[in-house]
């Protein structure tokens, strides 16, 4: 009956002991793991009474050793308890089972899914199991948003404006602003004139004309903490200078229109510098580009339908590996991935 549920399991490992309905267990270790896991898996809400009567609740996370060790701790069922708190890190994606049914969820969403009394469906072991959801105040929705946002656990969007790894400015938080995950981190060649043309013009460009230009080929306002931090790499790699400038480096979203960047100087992109200096054969075409590990394996997939349409014609593909950048790689790792290329060929090796 109701009256029942909403009873607390007060002093639920003393009860074993004390209760002589209840079965005994000689070990009251094993009663306190299971309801530490119970907490850890959101079956129950564990709570502890402060010295000023406010409480202090712990819902999808461990119990921490003093909590454990309070005569005061309570472990309620969810959908009679309300969190203290929302830990930031069980709003990252997919993290909580129901709340990312969609690749982005707006704030009133979470809202909704905190409103208390909230159930979701879970498969296990080819059955479906209903977890309550307790309840959450909006105030500490809001509090764990920004803790998430500001440490890059999520990303939000509202409007024009695009937040990770910062304080989310005044007048962006809103029901309708969005929650996402964080982009994938850009590579080098992303920011390149071949990639996003329209960004340089003479071989310079600025960290805003780059921020545009791989928003729109992504089709969202990238964080300026990503493209940002893209442009470190670079800098550091000695793919792009900065240029003459009045703006400290790096700057934050406001002094990225004055952020002027360039080719390095020698004449040559990056691109080009990895071509080999060999003159074409004539009547050869030749593809090159830089690729990730996974464009390998795409490549690799691609190889027998490549074959077959070539037939009649010469073709090889020629591999070229580059390992490493300012400073000098590890001689163990050299060694290791010089190793696993001797299963591709002898010829293979990083010297």
């Amino acid at each position: 009956r109701k009256g029942e549920q909403s009873r607390r399991l007060k002093d639920t490992v003393g009860a074993f002991a004390q209760v002589p309905k209840l079965p005994k267990m000689l070990r009251s270790e094993e009663i306190l793991d299971t309801v530490v896991q119970g907490v850890r898996e959101g079956i129950w809400v564990a709570q502890v009474k402060r010295p000023d009567q406010t409480v202090r609740t712990f819902w999808h996370t461990d119990i921490d050793e003093i909590a454990l060790k309070e005569p005061s701790m309570e472990v309620l069922l969810p959908e009679f308890a309300t969190l203290s708190e929302l830990v930031p890190e069980l709003l990252e994606h997919q993290k909580l089972p129901g709340l990312w049914a969609e690749k982005a969820v707006s704030v009133q969403d979470v809202y909704d899914y905190f409103v208390g009394g909230h159930s979701v469906s879970l498969s296990k072991d080819g059955y479906e199991e209903t977890l309550i959801i307790p309840k959450c105040e909006s105030d500490e929705i809001d509090a764990a948003i920004s803790q998430a946002v500001e440490k890059g656990i999520v990303w939000l969007t509202n409007g024009p404006a695009s937040i990770l790894n910062e304080s989310i400015p005044a007048g962006v938080f809103s029901v309708s602003a969005i929650l996402r995950q964080p982009p994938r981190e850009i590579s080098f060649h992303e920011l390149m004139s071949e990639n996003i043309p329209e960004a340089w013009k003479d071989d310079k460009t600025t960290a805003l004309a780059i921020m545009t230009a791989l928003s729109a080929l992504r089709g969202v306002t990238l964080p300026w903490f990503t493209v940002r931090s893209a442009i470190e790499d670079a800098v550091r790699a000695r793919w792009l200078e900065l240029g003459n400038s009045n703006v400290l480096w790096p700057c934050d979203i406001t002094g990225a229109h004055k952020v002027t960047l360039q080719i390095p100087a020698g004449g040559k992109t990056p691109e080009e510098k990895r071509k080999p200096d060999r003159p074409k054969p004539d009547g050869t075409l030749i593809a090159e580009a830089v690729l990730e590990a996974n464009g390998i394996q795409d490549l690799a997939d691609q190889i027998p339908d490549i074959t077959r349409a070539a037939v009649g014609n010469e073709i090889k593909f020629n591999i070229r590996i580059e390992f490493g950048g300012q400073t000098v790689p590890d001689p163990e790792s050299v060694k290791k991935i010089n190793e696993l290329l001797s299963y591709v060929s002898d010829k293979l090796k990083l010297d």
